[in-house]
């Protein structure tokens, strides 16, 4: 995946939607928002996987591309935090790290649950303790989440968030 590309369209998109809106952040208000946003979007990637067990109303596991459609979301929102606490270099990691997550063992869903947590926890941290170290170690286990537990190669990820970027860039 081309991080680098992929957070230039990410803040180009949303630059261009507060330009629409008209809207000026103030500096905490900002980051605030986007983690309540990055803790949705995770918790609805959850749901779609299945690790929703109290849901009583229908069916807990969802598509493919659902599944894809929402990890592709939560990628944007770590990214968006990440040019505002200026970690983007936290996002790169090498090709050693990438391949490593490949060969990982999928979890079962009692790990995907203490995986999911995880995640939190450490985006949490990061933002109450201003540390960029949880930050990418919850970045790490979000992408071991897409590429190892629900099987997305790099290449399917890099297209649908460019469609995605597409499709948003329309509606503003």
């Amino acid at each position: 995946m081309n991080i680098e590309t992929m957070c230039k369209k990410t803040v180009n998109l949303y630059r261009q939607y507060d330009a629409k809106r008209q809207f000026i952040w103030k500096d905490t208000e900002h980051l605030s928002s986007i983690l309540v946003s990055l803790n949705i979007h995770l918790g609805q990637l959850a749901e779609v996987c299945g690790l929703d067990y109290t849901k009583i109303d229908g069916i807990t596991d969802s598509s493919k591309e659902l599944r894809l459609e929402k990890l592709v979301v939560v990628m944007q929102d770590f990214i968006l935090l990440s040019t505002i606490c200026n970690w983007t270099d936290k996002l790169s990691i090498s090709e050693k790290e990438t391949k490593r997550l490949t060969i990982l063992p999928k979890d079962d869903k009692n790990q995907l649950n203490i995986l999911y947590l995880s995640i939190e926890n450490m985006l949490l941290k990061s933002f109450y303790e201003k540390d960029v170290i949880a930050f990418h170690h919850a970045w790490i286990l979000f992408l071991k989440w897409g590429k190892t537990d629900l099987n997305f190669t790099e290449n399917e990820i890099q297209v649908a968030f460019q469609k995605k970027i597409e499709k948003d860039l329309k509606l503003i």
